[in-house]
């Protein structure tokens, strides 16, 4: 009996990004190795976002690196199981660099939507600071996603499960991340209570609320 080593006959491009994912991991550890250590870190101590959360922060190849990383992982793993959990014709009819155009777009206009919110209100500097937090927690969730990947592609589970568990995990490293922010910046956050539920609402949960209506459209 022949061992069978693609159990979802996964194509040719899809072993491609994930071996690229690994070369970008590759990268990141050789070039940056204190900053890799530390981001790989991230849920056990702080001290890579206060660290590394300084000026231009954002133009740092490191940061590139994962972003480019997460985008990959995020946009597969939508890719493997949107169309498994939401019976869609829409969904159905898209491919993957669909999903990525549309990740990419997500995680562009974001930060522009939110440095305008900054510099309206008169907050950009603090704004950037939690933005970068919240990135840095997004990247790191990334790599959660692409073990799920993995485990998709080569490994016999039941997709549901697969799913609703990466999903779970990414929730409790956010809740992490969004637990850090609220405690860092309390005092500001009761002063300003105010523009804090507009920015929550308009551009943390607003968005979500409409990429959940789409998928259940």
């Amino acid at each position: 009996m022949e061992a069978e080593l693609r159990f979802h006959n996964i194509p040719d491009w899809v072993i491609g990004l994930l071996w690229l994912s690994l070369v970008l991991i590759s990268l990141s550890k050789m070039a940056y190795p204190q900053r890799h250590l530390s981001f790989s870190n991230l849920i056990n101590h702080n001290k890579y976002v206060f660290v590394y959360n300084k000026k231009q922060a954002f133009l740092h190849p490191f940061q590139w690196l994962w972003g480019i990383f997460a985008m990959i992982n995020c946009s597969l793993f939508i890719f493997f199981f949107a169309p498994i959990l939401f019976e869609n014709a829409a969904i159905n009819g898209l491919n993957y660099w669909h999903y990525f155009a549309l990740i990419g777009v997500f995680v562009v206009v974001k930060p522009i939507l939110q440095n305008i919110h900054g510099w309206l209100f008169g907050n950009k500097k603090l704004l950037n600071e939690i933005i970068f937090k919240k990135n840095s927690f997004f990247n790191y969730c990334s790599m959660i996603l692409f073990t799920a990947n993995i485990l998709f592609a080569f490994v016999p589970l039941n997709a549901k499960f697969l799913f609703y568990s990466s999903l779970f995990l990414c929730i409790i490293v956010t809740l992490i991340g969004w637990i850090l922010i609220l405690r860092n910046y309390q005092k500001y956050i009761l002063h300003n209570v105010f523009y804090f539920i507009l920015y929550l609402c308009a551009l943390e949960i607003a968005p979500f609320l409409i990429i959940v209506s789409i998928f259940n459209t």
